[in-house]
């Protein structure tokens, strides 16, 4: 049920869009990369509200609609606002812990740690952590290619391809899996409210919890800590609070 899909952008055109996200990505790396000596990690992740917003364009004028079709931003009820804060904090906890599983079977190598590293101890690498990436990667993973899959698929084929394509286009393995189950909890949330917005904050707020506390050097057991030191994980309580908040907020929008 892949082909021959009328709206845009069905699954292959979604591929499409992504490698050329992947392309300009490197273009402007191999640009960077011949004139400036020192790092350029940061500046990249900046370099990503121009590469986005191109591959926007393009998407918007391939498809012959106007960004309204795409983006949508409806008002959100006060009486969702506690389940989607405690549905949001448990999924960051249960992923987080998935990430450190992950680190613990698949050890990191410590180069793309101490690019992780150089990135953070940068102001302007956290602000581009938080912000940039979250506005960025929801305007076009949700708000374009989500629509368009959904549009053309069921909600859980969709979630799960929009899902599959968010994750592979972080290219390292330590972050496509985590980025993969962030992309099934966003695109319900973007599926059930219907608001940009608050995929952008969900997503900020996970970054800002990494970012933030590795920026002033504060380590929380499991979560934020020198990997370099070996994997930690996170206290069991600590999980059994986010497997509750989770469980308990994804029933609560079920059945408001």
């Amino acid at each position: 049920m892949l082909f021959n899909k009328q709206y845009f952008p069905n699954f292959f055109q979604s591929v499409f869009l992504c490698l050329l996200l992947i392309f300009f990505s490197v273009l402007v790396s191999f640009f960077l990369s011949g004139i400036i000596d020192s790092n350029n990690s940061v500046l990249m992740i900046w370099m990503n509200i121009p590469i986005f917003l191109v591959v926007f364009i393009i998407g918007s004028l391939w498809s012959g609609k106007s960004v309204d079709f795409f983006i949508k931003n409806e008002k959100v009820q006060n009486r969702f606002y506690i389940p989607i804060i405690s549905s949001s904090i448990g999924a960051i906890i249960l992923i987080g812990e998935l990430t450190n599983l992950l680190f613990y079977f698949y050890p990191i190598p410590e180069n793309i740690i101490n690019e992780f590293k150089f990135i953070l101890s940068n102001k302007w690498g956290v602000i581009a952590a938080i912000c940039v990436a979250a506005i960025t990667e929801e305007f076009l993973f949700r708000g374009m290619i989500l629509v368009g899959l959904n549009k053309n698929y069921n909600e859980k084929i969709s979630i799960a391809l929009s899902s599959l394509l968010f994750g592979l286009i972080h290219v390292i393995p330590w972050q496509v899996v985590p980025a993969f189950f962030a992309g099934l909890f966003l695109g319900w949330i973007y599926l059930r409210f219907k608001s940009i917005i608050l995929c952008i904050l969900i997503h900020a707020l996970n970054n800002a919890l990494a970012a933030i506390p590795e920026y002033y050097n504060f380590e929380i057991p499991g979560m934020v800590y020198d990997i370099n030191k070996g994997v930690q994980f996170q206290p069991v309580w600590i999980n059994i609070i986010g497997l509750i908040m989770f469980l308990y907020g994804v029933k609560k929008i079920n059945n408001l």
